[in-house]
């Protein structure tokens, strides 16, 4: 057995099989794995301060890249993506049959809803960071640079209630199912059955979904044009809190 400390507020036990099985479906992460060392006895606070202050200036550098890859900026790409038809990877072409759509708006949803699987989307939880951060290297300026990203988780979050209108069936109750599902993980082996069940009528409602999309073609064109508009203003956020994230890394 495996103990997990994932997306559970209380312990959670898995078997081995399992773990690895839940692993092996996403590529980039089954052989993904690290031992951590014993932390050391005392904290070496200069440098702690040294690496965070180096961290802060090569994200900045990182992000601040022009690529014509599709990794970098990825943002800006995505927003054309989602309604372009001249490129291979745009969804208008990548979702012709219409099969898994419905599968790709969930995973839109549970991977930027702000009380998803991360504990908070990703860019509200690099906010606490730099306010932490501040305090660390007695750095104000760092706090404007903090709001501006948690403007753009809010903005994120945008883009997860577009993926999933919760105010349209079937969009509605995978919502549901996905937070009743996310409550249930959090109470660990606890919630483990009743975390089963959710489960399972949640992969039912994608299998029922998976070979069309909810609506038909109208309801996606309105669909995607809408996520587009919301990618979009996320990129906007994105890069105001770079600027200000840039604007404050000036160590001098």
């Amino acid at each position: 057995m495996a103990l997990v400390d994932d997306r559970n507020r209380a312990p959670l036990t898995v078997s081995l099989d399992a773990l690895a099985a839940a692993r092996a479906r996403v590529m980039s992460y089954k052989q993904r794995q690290v031992v951590l060392d014993a932390p050391a006895a005392e904290l070496d606070l200069d440098g702690l301060r040294a690496a965070v202050r180096a961290g802060l200036a090569e994200q900045v550098e990182h992000l601040s890249r022009r690529s014509d890859s599709f990794s970098l900026p990825a943002f800006r790409k995505w927003e054309r993506l989602l309604t372009t038809t001249g490129i291979a990877k745009a969804w208008p072409r990548v979702f012709a049959d219409r099969v898994s759509l419905f599968d790709a708006c969930l995973s839109v949803y549970e991977n930027l809803e702000p009380s998803g699987w991360n504990g908070g989307h990703l860019r509200g939880l690099y906010a606490d960071f730099l306010d932490e951060a501040a305090a660390l290297l007695e750095a104000p300026a760092l706090a404007p640079a903090a709001a501006a990203y948690r403007e753009a988780a809010a903005r994120w979050q945008e883009v997860a209630e577009v993926a999933l209108p919760g105010d349209t069936e079937p969009f509605a109750e995978a919502r549901r199912l996905i937070d009743r599902l996310q409550a249930q993980v959090e109470r660990g082996d606890a919630g483990r059955d009743q975390a089963a069940v959710t489960a399972a009528h949640l992969w039912a409602l994608r299998d029922r979904w998976r070979s069309e999309f909810p609506g038909g073609d109208d309801r996606l064109a309105a669909l995607l044009a809408e996520l587009a508009a919301a990618v979009g203003a996320a990129c906007q956020a994105e890069e105001a809190a770079l600027a200000a994230l840039a604007d404050a890394v000036t160590w001098g």
